[in-house]
């Protein structure tokens, strides 16, 4: 536009002020609500993958009914691309805390696989101490003992070292992401939280489960992650094959030696094959359950900031046409003047594409990191994942300019 152009479309700005802001604030709700929740689903993984990454989350869970050896862990730890496995003891048992009776999960620490984040407190230094759920004890809790009842079973109560436990610390565990700790056949038949004890605190010859976590951070539900897992599992079945049949040879001489009788052998591959399974994160329910809720603030996203456009492309329609009713004299002197119909409708595009353009970019701005930030609070009610990584997606703030556009000048 010519000069004189420029002056009359920022005194027309200027004069109906009240008018510009409109259209910039209707254009900056729009795209802050449209983007806002359309990026959520990315920082909602991205926050959960960089906390469970930095707590070394299983990639693997390895499971036996024969149990594994400390020679077996080190056997897959020897697999390409392992960063970390480790075996580890597991049990579901009833706890007495002060007049409640719960059941917990109990599980053996791991060090460099489903690392705890410390929420209060501090790590067992002692075979007798244990860290709790954040969601079943708090700080205050630190110091109290919580004590084995009396009618668990035979196993459970020979499984674990002593009578009580001291606990030391507060925390939170990948294994568990949100707030369902699993069923089980004990007590109500509901987990109501889980602890973590060091190995000496159980008494058992063999681990109930190994853990691999592969050298690599990967996002949640990423099509590299899959493909990363895809090209690891073969490999880490074959050697699970080979470990238990090692293992029920070894379980079978030892039983010889010992001078029992030995069963029937013509079972003896159908039981190797039923006392092995190889299990990946999706068999985790955290995992499982967080995908499809993100997916629902995705959902939400399609839907519920199209109001917000249609209410600024009214916005719109009715101011501009308003300033062209309002400015009929002017846009005759400028024709008088010589100026073109473009030129003289360029002010009036001017006009409404800086609004949206402004308007865009502080929704933009703001929707990106205000609107998951909330979300990602609420979501902290189920799911168990420190801090807030916000994301920039080139290609949402590209398009929500666009989105602005078309809602303004289209």
């Amino acid at each position: 536009m010519h000069s004189s152009m420029w002056k009359i479309a920022f005194r027309e700005i200027r004069r109906t002020f009240g008018r510009y802001i409109t259209i910039l604030a209707i254009v900056a709700l729009g795209i802050g609500f449209f983007v806002g929740l359309k990026i959520s689903r990315s920082v909602m993984i991205a926050s959960i993958s960089e906390y469970s990454n930095e707590q070394n989350f299983y990639d693997f869970e390895l499971l036996s009914t024969l149990g594994f050896t400390e020679e077996d862990a080190e056997a897959f730890s020897e697999l390409s691309d392992v960063r970390t496995a480790a075996g580890a003891i597991s049990t579901d048992a009833l706890f007495v805390s002060g007049e409640d009776e719960l059941v917990m999960s109990v599980n053996s620490i791991t060090d460099g696989v489903n690392d705890s984040y410390l929420v209060a407190g501090r790590m067992p230094e002692a075979a007798n101490e244990c860290v709790v759920d954040s969601r079943l004890m708090s700080e205050e809790d630190i110091g109290t003992t919580v004590e084995i009842a009396a009618d668990n079973d035979e196993d459970t109560l020979d499984i674990l070292t002593y009578d009580s436990y001291v606990v030391v610390g507060i925390v939170e565990n990948p294994l568990y992401l949100n707030f369902e700790r699993g069923t089980t056949s004990l007590g109500s038949g509901k987990v109501s939280g889980y602890m973590f004890i060091s190995e000496d605190g159980f008494d058992s010859d063999y681990y109930t489960a190994i853990y691999i976590r592969y050298d690599q951070d990967y996002d949640f539900y990423s099509d590299e992650y899959d493909d990363f897992m895809e090209a690891h599992e073969d490999e880490a079945e074959e050697l699970l094959a080979e470990r238990v049949q090692l293992r029920y040879d070894t379980l079978i001489a030892d039983i010889a030696a010992s001078g029992a009788e030995i069963g029937g052998a013509g079972q003896e591959l159908e039981e190797i094959e039923a006392a092995q399974y190889i299990l990946g994160r999706d068999s985790n329910v955290g995992y499982v359950c967080f995908e499809s809720d993100s997916m629902i603030v995705d959902n939400i996203a399609n839907i519920f900031p199209l109001f917000f456009f249609l209410v600024a492309i009214l916005i719109c329609i009715t101011t501009m046409n308003r300033m062209v009713d309002e400015g009929r004299t002017q846009i005759g002197v400028l024709k008088a003047l010589g100026y073109s119909k473009s030129a003289i409708a360029g002010q009036y595009l001017f006009y409404s594409c800086s609004a949206a353009l402004l308007g865009s970019l502080i929704g933009y701005g703001v929707g990106t990191t205000l609107f998951p930030s909330v979300i990602w609070y609420v979501y902290g009610i189920m799911y168990d994942a420190e801090g807030t990584r916000l994301v920039f997606s080139v290609g949402w703030f590209l398009f929500s300019i666009l989105i602005a556009l078309i809602c303004s000048i289209g």
